[in-house]
């Protein structure tokens, strides 16, 4: 079989007992296709990105886009490492990435966001900023912005930004997936899913007409009741019946994992920090 995309989890929250790579709370993968490579996140931190990078024998040498799923820091905590190298990325992000997110699960409030300012970015790479679909490569896109249809996926209530001192709800409109484009199928990546994993495959398919034949990547199932999880498995079947491998990871939780697991068996399996998928 002819490998089209080389997607390797560079950073994720676990990794494999053997595995000489650092984990991390964060995500990011090094996505490789026939016309060039694409980063996908950059993680938490530039220690783990670059410690991974080097035990996997990789490098960002021919690297000249990266993709930002959306602003929150374990997936652009890698953005200051990537400024120190010597060359000038392309940046890929909504215009919403730079927004002021902060958590309310902690009191005070924690900010969550991204770690370098639009200054810095602007100075040290070539930021793209869209609400539109963008082409990174041939038959490799990130999404535009997607739409929060699902009666069942409406944002987490935690997720907050402060604007003159006050606070309003975070619906995370800087969410973005990526879409890697087959003959007859395409693969979804996800960042953290903060759209909904079915918004998302929603979005993809109707934007694309192609059935999706693969996902990975964070799911943010984790802070899901088991409601929305029965909801989610069960459109998953029944809209859905063309995915025949899911590699989640990052905030996808057990639970949700474990459910997934028992509804499509050996479909689904996680996707470890240092691994490597072909399609």
């Amino acid at each position: 079989m002819t490998t089209t995309y080389r997607i390797t989890c560079l950073i994720n929250n676990d990794v494999a007992f053997d595995s000489r790579v650092w984990g991390e709370h964060g995500l990011s993968f090094l996505v490789e296709s026939p016309e060039g490579k694409v980063l996908l996140d950059t993680g938490q931190s530039g220690e783990a990105l670059a410690h991974n990078l080097a035990m996997l024998n990789l490098s960002l040498q021919d690297v000249n886009d990266v993709v930002l799923s959306h602003g929150h820091y374990d997936h652009t905590g890698g953005l200051p490492y990537l400024l120190t190298l010597p060359k000038r990325f392309n940046i890929i992000a909504s215009e919403h990435v730079f927004e002021p997110k902060f958590s309310a699960r902690y009191n005070p409030l924690r900010y969550i966001g991204i770690p370098v300012s639009r200054q810095m970015l602007e100075t040290s790479a070539n930021l793209i900023l869209s609400e539109e679909q963008v082409q990174v490569l041939p038959n490799v896109f990130v999404t535009g912005n997607i739409p929060l249809q699902s009666e069942f996926e409406q944002g987490d209530k935690p997720l907050v930004l402060l604007e003159n001192g006050k606070t309003k709800p975070d619906l995370v409109a800087d969410d973005r997936a990526m879409v890697l484009v087959l003959p007859d199928s395409l693969i979804v990546l996800l960042g953290c899913c903060h759209a909904g994993i079915i918004n998302t495959l929603r979005y993809v398919q109707n934007t694309f007409q192609k059935p999706i034949s693969a996902v990975m990547g964070g799911s943010h199932l984790k802070p899901a009741s088991p409601e929305r999880i029965a909801a989610t498995i069960t459109t998953l079947q029944t809209e859905f019946s063309s995915i025949q491998r899911y590699h989640l990871n990052h905030c996808t939780g057990f639970d949700a994992l474990h459910a997934l697991k028992n509804a499509f068996g050996s479909q689904v399996s996680p996707f470890l920090a240092g691994e490597t998928l072909e399609f």
